[in-house]
């Protein structure tokens, strides 16, 4: 799931202080997600923080579960 970022660059500069937070939903599924510094805050959830923040791509949120129905197929 893309979390877009770079098309909505109408702020008066960088962002002083970003937060992502990102819940797997549960302990067996897995999360990805491309950034240097990611700590795990829970048993569920991980952080990424920036300082001076200019985004240049859209963040990009990969989760895996060998359960369908977790990931809403039926």
């Amino acid at each position: 799931m893309p979390y877009i970022v770079t098309t909505a660059r109408n702020w008066a500069g960088r962002i002083g202080r970003f937060t992502l937070t990102v819940d797997q939903g549960r302990a067996d599924a897995l999360v990805s997600f491309c950034r240097q510094g990611v700590r795990k805050t829970g048993p569920t959830t991980f952080a990424w923080e920036a300082r001076d923040y200019v985004p240049d791509s859209n963040l990009r949120v990969l989760l895996v579960s060998n359960d369908p129905a977790f990931l809403g197929d039926r």
